[in-house]
């Protein structure tokens, strides 16, 4: 073990960068097991179904404010101003208590509050434009209608990271797959950490290595051609470098 750990194949396990080296990838390695692709998928399907009863909601809430303003002219009931003025709704959403907090009431008043005082004061002008609440609620829905109909392809889910694109992004693997393809996107994204002067590819653990640490981390027994197995999973820079992972 001693020999193979330190073999020239393991490039960075030597040198004034090796204690930083060794660190990062037992942190990576440890990361990696705790992936839970099951989890994730399920997730990602309440989130659909999440996602889909806002839109509806949303769309639901434009079509009651709005009946609302069309029956005025038959039912002339006074209406709160913040039903339909964007700034007084602030306002009074802030004024909540139930909604907004003393300490962020305290940092409207003293922050936000008096650079929005010019724009009360011309909110009536004609030349003075601010969307109205309909207006917003029209945009909401219309983004979360977009939303939802990202979310129903695995390939247009719109991921906040990069890092775990890749686990519903593509089709769903064995827990070998996912052990991998996680330690690489871990190693890839602290390539700068492991590259030398000369820009070697530092980060990229030899198969033989990345078998016998994803054995060691899955528990699995059977030797018989697992870097070959371990192979076929590997990330290359370029799946990096065109988004696919």
């Amino acid at each position: 073990m001693q020999a193979f750990y330190g073999s020239r194949a393991l490039k960075w396990a030597s040198g004034h960068r090796s204690t930083t080296s060794w660190k990062l990838w037992f942190g990576a390695a440890h990361a990696a097991g705790g992936i839970d692709e099951a989890r994730t998928r399920e997730a990602v399907t309440r989130q659909r179904s999440n996602v889909a009863k806002f839109a509806a909601t949303m769309r639901q809430a434009v079509e009651l404010l709005g009946d609302i303003e069309a029956e005025q002219e038959s039912a002339p009931i006074d209406i709160p101003l913040h039903f339909v003025d964007t700034l007084h709704l602030v306002d009074r959403t802030v004024a909540n208590r139930e909604v907004v907090s003393d300490d962020d009431r305290a940092r409207y008043d003293l922050y936000a509050r008096p650079r929005l005082e010019e724009i009360f004061r011309f909110n009536d002008s004609a030349a003075n434009y601010i969307p109205s609440v309909a207006q917003i609620l029209n945009a909401l829905a219309c983004d979360a209608d977009d939303l939802a109909s990202a979310l129903e392809s695995r390939k247009t889910i719109p991921w906040s990271s990069h890092a775990s694109s890749w686990l519903i992004s593509q089709k769903e693997s064995d827990g070998i797959g996912v052990y991998v393809r996680t330690f690489d996107r871990a190693m890839w994204d602290m390539r700068w950490d492991f590259e030398s002067l000369s820009q070697e590819q530092r980060w990229r653990l030899p198969d033989s290595l990345l078998a016998l640490q994803t054995k060691v981390a899955l528990g699995i027994s059977d030797l018989d051609g697992f870097a070959d197995r371990i192979r076929k999973w590997r990330m290359k820079p370029e799946d990096f470098e065109r988004g696919l992972a």
